[in-house]
This record gives structure tokens, sequence and C-alpha cells, in this order.
């Protein structure tokens, strides 16, 4: 990859080109060198649904299986820490093979091969999108890119993706590039697409402010920090932005209680310093949201959920204007709300329940008491709700599975709508928030 990854494979002599071919069959060819090809062949096939999502780490585990001799399994080490874990260097984003000493390397979507199974040289071996069938021969074709944006979190191993299309073809692979930021990442992403601004909530109390978010890949750098001078929290776990206000609202939990940092002019922000407000709760919560139109912010605590009127102007301890409770969808179940988002002009709610699917709720702007929330059942492990209200559409995010749900205002109860579109993941992810241009 770069030379300080070459140092400890200059003592290799022996090539194994075979190896390369092996890899490259599947792939689409590997060059000797590693410059990039002009064109890569795109693989043509019928679609069918769900839609896989490709990222270097999904490429990455399934070479473990398709080739184990050159990417042999390492197990976990002790408390379930990855043996090989993903990293990144420069440009690259890669993984480290240690019991064949063999690498694979992504620089955005372009792969690459380094170790014995190279001579000890840089072999490209195709783009990301070229390994679509191999993957997953049922969503073998590639989806049509397009301009727009979409950021993906994968909390568990610390890495965003960036696609280029926000409402994925049913049935094709959705190919991302990936970069890396080198800390611990919350689960909530803000994207400000008028100025291709990413800000993604961090450990150490931080938001991490990323320009020219859109062309990332490898091991970056955040352009700026925002950080709240003397504010006792190991983290921020989600943020909410207001674009039309710059304002940029932070969630982090402390010893005996949870807080809401407020950064004004959010766009322009910099270093550590007292936030402009500093809205505190009692207790510890799950999930805020914002209807900025209103002022209302909305606080998801074990079993219920809190409404909080003025919410632009609130500084300081906090209560609840109105509170409101539903019934799980399984009685055996409790209403426990992971993960809440506003479609603020139809006033509705939606709430992610742990192992209860999605619920939603009209008229939250005034709901109180046990409100009666349409259950969209079918959907367990719901860890983050992403709306879009310009299209309409839902990001629902469950561990290693993901679902783009388009009308999501037409959802009624029952089983999962025609209109979802499942995003099929790896085994080892932890798939978070989205974020487009349109996203809350």
């Amino acid at each position: 990859m770069i030379d300080i990854l070459l140092r400890p494979f200059r003592r290799w002599i022996a090539a194994a080109a075979a190896c390369v071919a092996l890899l490259a069959a599947c792939g689409g060819g590997a060059p000797a060198d590693t410059a990039r090809p002009q064109a890569a062949a795109s693989v043509q096939t019928a679609a069918a649904s769900p839609t896989q999502l490709l990222t270097p780490y999904v490429l990455y585990n399934w070479a473990v299986t398709a080739y184990p001799a050159l990417f042999p399994y390492c197990p976990p080490l002790s408390g379930g820490w990855l043996c090989d874990p993903d990293k990144a260097t420069g440009p690259y984003v890669y993984r480290y093979y240690s019991k064949s000493h063999n690498y694979l390397g992504a620089a955005g979507r372009d792969i690459y091969l380094l170790g014995p199974a190279s001579g000890g040289s840089i072999r490209y071996v195709g783009n990301i999108g070229q390994f679509a069938c191999n993957v997953n021969a049922s969503a073998c074709g590639t989806s049509t890119e397009t301009a727009a944006p979409l950021f993906m979190l994968d909390s568990a191993n610390g890495e965003i993706s960036v696609f280029r299309q926000p409402n994925p073809e049913s049935g094709k692979a959705l190919v991302g590039a990936t970069f890396m930021l080198g800390t611990a990442l919350g689960s909530g992403l803000a994207y400000d697409g008028t100025n291709d601004r990413l800000f993604v909530p961090a450990w150490g109390g931080q938001v991490l402010v990323l320009d020219q978010a859109s062309t990332l890949s490898g091991n970056v750098a955040a352009a700026r920090t925002i950080q709240p001078a003397g504010l006792s929290v190991n983290g921020f776990s989600d943020i909410f932005y207001d674009k039309a206000n710059d304002v940029l609202y932070a969630h982090g939990s402390r010893t005996y209680d949870d807080v809401i940092a407020v950064f004004n002019h959010a766009s322009t922000r910099s270093g550590s310093g007292a936030p402009d407000r500093l809205i505190t709760w009692a207790n510890h919560f799950n999930a805020f949201t914002i209807d900025a139109t209103r002022s209302i912010g909305y606080v998801a605590t074990d079993y219920n959920i809190s409404a909080i009127d003025n919410f632009s102007v609130a500084n300081g301890a906090v209560q609840a204007s109105r509170t409101f409770t539903s019934y799980p969808v399984d009685p055996e179940l409790y209403f426990i709300p992971s993960s809440i988002a506003v479609d603020p002009a139809r006033d509705r709610l939606y709430v992610g329940v742990v192992d209860g699917g999605v619920h939603v709720l009209s008229g939250a702007s005034t709901a109180s008491g046990t409100a009666h929330l349409a259950a969209f059942a079918g959907l367990d492990n719901l860890r983050k709700l992403t709306f879009d209200p310009v299209n309409d559409r839902l990001y629902l995010s469950a561990y290693r599975d993901a679902y783009v749900v388009n009308g999501a205002s037409t959802m009624a109860s029952g089983a999962v709508a025609d209109s979802a579109q499942k995003l099929i993941g790896a085994t080892g992810m932890s798939i978070a928030g989205f974020a487009s241009a349109t996203t809350q």
C-alpha cells in the first residue's frame, strides 16, 4: 500500500502469480502495477431482492471463506476482540490476515493485494463492484450510481461507508467506499449537503466535522472538532443538526444524568468551548429527536417518550411537557423505544422498539398518556431510525441489516410493507445511522 506497509515484505522474494490470478479471476483482472485501470467491466445480471451492502469490510469477510489459504480465518481474541480487524493508513482501508501475512486493501472502490500472494508488491485485483456476484450471487448487479451520497455508519468497526445511491435498487449490490476516523464513534450522523460536510459524534465528548465528506477514503482526520469545555461525558452518542438555523445538538451521558449540548453556528464552530446551551435531563435516555418546525424535542426513555416544548430555547434542567407510551406488538414484550425520528410536515413520530418493530404515531405534537401507535411489525433489533422528509423515506438500522422504506407515511399496522427494501450487511457489522443531503 504505502511504503510503511511494504517493509515487512521486502524479504519475500518468491512471487505467487497463480494466487494473484486466482483472486483476479473473480475480480476482473490483475494489472502488474498499482495503477488504476481507466475502466472496469460492469457485471450484468438479473436483479433479485434483497440488496447486498458491499463495502471493504464485507469483501474482506467473504475472502476468508472464498480463499482460506490466502486469507485464513483468525479466531477472535479474548474479550471478543477481532483477531484481524480492519485498519486504515493513508488512502487505504485494509485488513492484515496474520496467519498468511497477506493484506487486502481498498483505496476508494479499488481493491489491492499485498504480501506473499503478490510477490511482495502491491497488485490491483479489481473494483469492489466486480466482486458482487461472488459475494452474493442473488444480488449480482450493482446499483446505478448517482451524484448524491448516502453515508452509513458501522459502529462496531468504526467505519463510515459512502454510497452513491440514496434510494438503492432492489436486488442489486450497493457498493460503497469506506473511511475510518481512528476513534470510537456514536450511532448518529448528520450531513450538510450544500457544503459536503459530515458531522459525526465520537468518543471523548466531541463531534468530528469532516469537509469534502463524499470524497473521503482510508484513514482520515477531522477538519475540525466541536467539543464542550468542562463537560464530563465519555462521548457523544447521537446528534441532530438543524440545517435551517445551523444549530447542532449532541447527546451524551454523565454519571447521573444525560445532557444535550447545543452549538450555534455549527458550520464554522471549532475547538473547545462552552456550548451555547446545555439541556440536562434528570435520568439517562435512549434517543432523542427534534421537530424544529414546532420547536418540540422528543426524548425516548425506557417505557415512554417525553415531549419538551420550546426546545429551541431550552436551557438547563428540563422536564417533560407531555409523556406518552404505547402497547408493544407482542403482549409478552415491553414498549422500550430504542430510536425515534420525526416527520414534521405530517406531525408523525416513528419509534423503533427493542424487538417490537416500528411504531408510528400521528398527531405527535399533542400526544399524551397512552397513545395507540400503529405498529409496523416484523423488524427486530432496531438500533437507529433516520428519516428523510423530502423523499418520505425511512432508514431502519438493525445490526447487520438495514431497511429503506419509501412512502413511509403510508405505513400501517401489520407485516413489513412491500415498500421496505432490505439491505444485507455482513456478520460482525453493527449498522447505525444513515445520512444524506435530505435526512434530518
